[in-house]
């Protein structure tokens, strides 16, 4: 079965309560999609609200020796998840 690569209303939800707990923390948190693979395509295909991308800021063009990781990201990114954890049933 295929699924739509465009979010339903979890995880819109649940992008909702991310962003708003972000904005708290200090870090933008823009909603987008992009291709490729990552572990949430198979939560996503489960029907479970699913967000990627909550990892480090960085640069450099990924999986390429100039790919970097911004030394600060670490942890702003570790508040926002905290924060997000502690609001999950």
């Amino acid at each position: 079965m295929q699924r739509s690569a465009r979010p339903d209303a979890k995880t819109l939800a649940l992008y909702e309560r991310a962003k708003t707990i972000a904005r708290e923390v200090g870090v933008d948190l823009p909603r987008g999609s992009r291709g490729g693979g990552s572990d949430g395509n198979f939560t996503g295909a489960l029907g479970l609200p699913t967000l990627d991308g909550l990892g480090g800021r960085g640069g450099g063009g990924g999986h390429t020796l100039e790919e970097h990781i911004e030394v600060g990201s670490p942890v702003e990114r570790g508040r926002l998840l905290a924060g997000l954890l502690a609001t999950l049933e």
